[in-house]
């Protein structure tokens, strides 16, 4: 489940005045223009501020008998400390252009947003520009299933290079960019979940460490369910810790999420111990100085996993094939159509839309008239294309064992090609997560270091939350703790990729027994 929370904050200040009294800017009439969707101190209420702030800025230059408002043709090189947003009033087909600086706090809204929750927001707020001003501005914004990055189209100037911009939680750069009258793909994945855990704090405890820090964290948890809906945490197996003081006067428990800041360090031999490992990678390594002293029987668990379910199945090692023109009539030398696909997380249907897109561009170019489909049959799960050029699954880093074919070619069938073998989409069968101080288990006769083992059965891109009902701990192959390394592994002991995603991992050390 995709959340975005977006901290907006406004400075207070003086303001720079200029010593003449006024603020002259001269107004040249020119074509051309530009609106901020993200302005400089605000977040997404941006636009909103503008009904009242921008408007009344803009009728006041209107107005011959205020002398101290004047418009400009070019935004500042830094904002005065009471300007919260720049507009420019006209669109490219407009006469002239002048820009605005506005200014209103009290519209700043944070929340949980979902992509959709981003789009209509600005589409609603752009509707009353529109109409307030005469201005023709659309704005469009999705993510894409596949690769989890965001696609905007807008045919205005983006201004993501202003502070407290939300360029980062769309996956763009701080520039200004734009205008995109196609689809514009951020060079990131979005990064709608700032939060991806959240810690239980508690003063008077002790025990836990969040990467290589202490803690004073007594409990770990997402809230999985839509934005709004009650969040109930019940622990089915409670973790005790040591408290740091006997003589209770007083207690304070705070929420904090995944960042939460360092505590001093303590050196003694514990008896349970939390570590909390988070990165934006399936390789988690930290340090711990100094070392964390453990008793000789301790044993360690996995106690929490979260992340999101963005195992790629199409890689560069199984993402191409290509379909060669049949032109039995004319005897004209082959013309050939190369498909190659991203790397990312593909249901059947994402892959047939992207071989079409990519055979449409190609028809277009070179006046062919190609045809592809593909679905796997419920029953047997194996492959079913139509085409009517001729496949190479032959080639290098060929997609046919994912789909089922073998590795040859098939001839154009204007009726339907069926697999061989049942579509293999699940590339990956189960993900090992191996732990560098663990021993005891093994991967058929060899030793490993795997403390857990799970296969995420959600939809692409959707929370995945291990929390092992049953708690399997595994002895340590050494007491004193100087650093730690985590992996995620395929079941070929193959390391795995996640798109950058956050995955934060929870491990308990206990005594024997205890």
């Amino acid at each position: 489940m995709m959340k975005a929370e977006q901290k907006i904050a406004a400075k207070k200040g003086k303001v720079k005045k200029n010593p003449n009294g006024k603020r002259l800017i001269l107004t040249p009439g020119q074509t051309g223009g530009a609106i901020p969707l993200i302005p400089i101190f605000a977040g997404l209420s941006a636009l909103g501020s503008l009904m009242s702030g921008g408007a009344s800025v803009y009728n006041a230059i209107q107005n011959s008998k205020m002398k101290k408002v004047f418009s400009r043709d070019d935004l500042p090189k830094k904002p005065r400390t009471i300007e919260c947003g720049i507009l420019n009033l006209d669109v490219s087909s407009g006469d002239g252009s002048h820009w605005v600086a506005f200014y209103k706090i009290k519209d700043k809204e944070e929340g949980c947003y979902e992509i959709e929750d981003i789009n209509n927001k600005i589409a609603k707020e752009l509707s009353q520009v529109n109409n307030k001003y005469g201005t023709q501005l659309t704005f469009s914004v999705r993510i894409d299933p596949v690769d989890f990055r965001t696609y905007i189209k807008c045919n205005g100037i983006l201004q993501f290079n202003t502070q407290y911009s939300i360029a980062p939680v769309l996956g763009f750069k701080k520039i200004r960019c734009g205008p995109f009258h196609e689809a514009c793909r951020s060079e990131k994945t979005a990064n709608l979940n700032t939060i991806n855990s959240i810690k239980v704090l508690c003063n008077i405890a002790h025990g836990s460490f969040n990467n290589q820090h202490q803690s004073h964290s007594i409990y770990e948890f997402f809230p999985s369910g839509r934005t709004g809906t009650k969040v109930v945490q019940s622990p089915s197996n409670l973790i005790y810790y040591r408290l740091n003081k006997t003589d209770i006067n007083s207690i304070t428990v705070q929420l904090v999420d995944q960042n939460n800041n360092p505590f001093d360090n303590f050196n003694e031999t514990l008896t349970s111990v939390t570590l909390s490992l988070t990165g934006n990678a399936t390789i988690l390594s930290v340090n711990y100085f100094p070392s964390i002293n453990l008793y000789e029987d301790s044993e360690i668990a996995l106690l929490c996993l979260q992340s999101f379910n963005s195992f790629p199945n199409i890689n560069e090692n199984n993402n191409k094939f290509s379909i060669e023109i049949v032109d039995n009539e004319n005897n004209n030398a082959p013309m050939m159509c190369y498909i190659k696909l991203e790397e990312g997380c593909y249901e059947i249907e994402d892959i047939n839309q992207r071989v079409k897109k990519q055979i449409d561009v190609y028809n277009s170019e070179n006046l062919t008239n190609i045809t592809f489909d593909i679905l796997v049959d419920p029953n047997d799960f194996r492959s079913y294309i139509k085409c009517n050029g001729e496949l190479h699954f032959e080639i290098p880093y060929s997609i046919a064992p994912v789909l089922g074919f073998e590795k040859r070619q098939y001839k154009p069938e204007y009726e339907i090609l069926r697999s061989e073998k049942a579509a293999n989409l699940n590339t990956i069968n189960s993900i090992k997560v191996m732990c560098n101080i663990a021993q005891g288990s093994f991967n058929n006769h060899l030793q490993s270091h795997s403390i857990y083992e799970f296969f995420p059965s959600g939809r692409t891109g959707s929370k995945v939350i291990q929390s092992p009902p049953n708690l399997i701990y595994y002895k340590l192959n050494k007491t004193n703790i100087d650093s730690i390394t985590v992996q995620l592994v395929d079941q070929d002991h193959k390391p795995i990729d996640n798109f950058g995603e956050t995955l934060t991992i929870v491990l308990h050390i206990k005594r024997y027994g205890s």
